[in-house]
C-alpha cells in the first residue's frame, strides 16, 4: 500500500470483530510507534499493549464508567445529534469490541499533558501506529475521551501507576464496519 493510500484511506472505526490479532500484527504496531520522531529524541511515550482478552475487560470496566461522565460533554456538543451521543457514548465504554487496545502515557511522572513537544512525539507515534494497523487491515480508533477525571486516574492506578498521565487510548481491530470521512472543513490552510 502506497502511504498516501493509507493516509487518504484510513478511517476511525467503532465497531470491531471478536478475532484476536495475531502477535506478530501486535509487535509490528507497537514497533511503528516506538519508531516515530520526536523532539530533541526525548522518546517520551510508555505504551501498554493490552491484547490480554481478561486485562481488556478489566479496561473495558474502567471506561463504562467514565463513557457515562463523557456523555454530558456529548450532550453538549451535539445537541441536536442524540443518535452520536449514544453511540459515541456506546463506543466509550465498549471500546467497539477491541480485542487489542495501547494506552499511551507520558513516560515521566510531573510532565503534564500540557507540555506540547511531549504531546506532539506522542501523537507522531500514534499517528505511525494507526498508518501501520490500516497497512495490515486492521482498523483504528485514537481516544482521549477517557484521559482526564476519574477514569484517567483509575486507568493509570491500574495499568501504570509510575509513569505519567494517560495521553490518549487507541483501540484497534478487524472492522466490523466501514468508517467514514468526515466532511474536511475549508477554512484550514492558507498557502503564501
Amino acid at each position: 500500500m502506497e502511504l498516501k493510500e493509507a493516509i487518504a484511506g484510513r478511517r476511525s472505526i467503532r465497531n470491531f470483530k471478536d478475532t484476536p490479532l495475531a502477535g506478530e500484527d501486535i509487535k509490528g504496531i507497537v514497533e511503528a510507534g516506538i519508531n516515530a520522531p520526536s523532539a530533541t529524541n526525548t522518546q517520551p511515550w510508555y505504551f501498554i499493549a493490552i491484547s490480554d482478552p481478561a486485562a481488556v475487560e478489566e479496561l473495558r470496566a474502567i471506561a463504562k464508567g467514565g463513557a457515562e461522565v463523557f456523555k454530558g460533554f456529548l450532550e453538549k456538543r451535539f445537541p441536536d445529534h442524540p443518535d452520536v451521543v449514544e453511540s459515541t457514548t456506546r463506543f466509550i465504554g465498549s471500546l467497539g469490541n477491541a480485542p487489542f487496545v495501547v494506552l499511551a502515557f507520558i513516560r515521566n511522572p510531573g510532565t503534564g499533558t500540557d507540555d506540547s513537544p511531549v504531546i506532539q512525539s506522542i501523537a507522531a507515534a500514534i499517528q505511525n501506529m494507526i498508518l501501520t494497523a490500516y497497512d495490515k487491515g486492521i482498523g483504528s480508533c485514537w481516544m482521549t475521551s477517557l484521559c482526564n477525571g476519574d477514569a484517567a486516574e483509575a486507568i493509570h492506578a491500574r495499568f501504570a501507576p509510575e509513569r505519567g498521565p494517560l495521553a490518549a487510548i487507541i483501540t484497534f481491530g478487524y472492522p466490523d464496519e466501514t468508517g467514514k470521512m468526515p466532511r474536511r472543513k475549508d477554512d484550514r490552510v492558507e498557502y503564501i
